[in-house]
């Protein structure tokens, strides 16, 4: 084999188990013409193809690891949800580690740390101790960095580690792990998982602040009520839930009498006092089942699932009764009794479709407040 058949060899080698195979063939070769100076001219070209290699080998496996945490990264951000941002870091802290004892995730709330997410695989959620924040949690969420607990005492739990959420120069959260076996992580893995934390911790501020902005999208600012998007969003699902398992439920419509006058008379402040004094006698007389909704004004909705019409107008005679017997104090020392008006609409009996049902009972209360403005109900 000449020299220069050597080198191209060389070049095709693609590890270093080839160059080194190709080099002791050469010297076998070479050693019969005693040619030191082709020798130490392919053991030099030898040397940089390995460094080569090993260049390429790196930057491969560099490329590897920018790959591995974009993914993680997008599994994290691929939801606005809180719960499948958690379930995304578990998944990514399982795939990391390996086979787990437990992941817990604490969030934290100025100084302290509220369990949002355990998860035991193959086995019943702790209780007790574990399912509390530890010292440990606390330490990493107060340090900012990796705390670490060998028990060598414990054939159950041989390593803890709590891996702060840091965003911004804070902890917002911590992930408490607990995996059997030794050796201990190596400080890439360790590193890698602080990564992955710190990615999960913008995630789930990201999702913090969607379900606030969400909340404020349905929410009735003077009453805390759900409003007229979220009653529209709710009726819909409650008609298709009731055509889908053919059930029954009844739609009421309400309002305050005279809260016209009330606003004239002694102000708009002393109106929005009416409301919501309105509000708490009626919310404590209704089912954990009922959907209360502010529709605008003074007008309300309550959707009354798997409830029939006889039944509705039971639960409403008792709203009635309820108002009457909650006068709201107004400025100047004045008791203002407050009545209500409602109407009534059953579905399928009156109406199979949500903007009908509305319409139904809108004109049902309406018509009672027509006939006579005082506290009655009417189908």
């Amino acid at each position: 084999m000449s020299l220069i058949e050597a080198v191209s060899q060389l070049q095709d080698c693609q590890h270093e188990e080839d160059v080194h195979r190709l080099l002791v063939q050469f010297n076998q070769e070479l050693q019969q013409e005693a040619d030191p100076v082709a020798l130490r001219t392919l053991s030099d070209l030898a040397d940089r193809r390995i460094e080569t290699l090993r260049a390429m080998s790196d930057l491969r496996s560099r490329a590897s690891a920018v790959e591995d945490m974009l993914q993680a990264c997008s599994c994290l951000h691929a939801s606005l949800e809180l719960p499948d941002v958690l379930d995304a870091l578990i998944q990514l802290t399982s795939d990391l580690l390996g086979a787990l004892i437990s992941v817990r995730i604490f969030t934290r709330e100025q100084d302290d740390l509220c369990l949002e997410k355990e998860f035991w695989p193959g086995a019943q959620p702790g209780r007790g101790a574990l399912s509390r924040p530890s010292e440990l949690a606390y330490r990493a969420a107060q340090t900012g960095s990796i705390t670490v607990r060998q028990d060598k005492r414990s054939s159950a739990i041989a390593q803890a580690i709590a891996v702060p959420m840091n965003l911004s120069g804070r902890s917002v959260g911590v992930v408490v792990i607990h995996r059997a076996g030794y050796p201990e992580l190596p400080v890439t893995t360790l590193d890698k998982l602080q990564w992955v934390a710190n990615q999960a911790a913008r995630a789930v501020e990201n999702a913090r602040l969607f379900a606030k902005v969400s909340q404020q999208a349905y929410t009735d600012a003077l009453t805390g009520l759900p409003n007229r998007r979220a009653l529209d969003w709710r009726l819909e699902e409650e008609t298709r839930r009731s055509s889908r398992y053919h059930h029954r439920f009844t739609l009421a419509m309400l309002d305050v009498n005279n809260f016209k006058e009330i606003n004239d008379f002694h102000g708009h402040p002393a109106g929005d006092l009416v409301l919501q004094h309105v509000i708490g006698c009626l919310r404590s007389n209704l089912r954990e089942t009922d959907f209360f909704a502010r529709y605008g004004g003074d007008e309300f909705a309550i959707i009354l699932p798997e409830t029939d019409l006889p039944l509705a107008q039971s639960l409403m005679q008792r709203l009635i009764a309820a108002a009457q017997d909650c006068p709201v104090d107004l400025p100047g020392g004045i008791s203002q009794t407050i009545s209500i008006s409602i109407g009534l609409a059953a579905y399928p009996e009156h109406a199979i479709s949500a903007p009908a049902l509305l319409t139904v009972a809108d004109q049902a209360l309406y018509k009672m407040k027509q006939e006579k403005d005082d506290v009655e109900w009417l189908e």
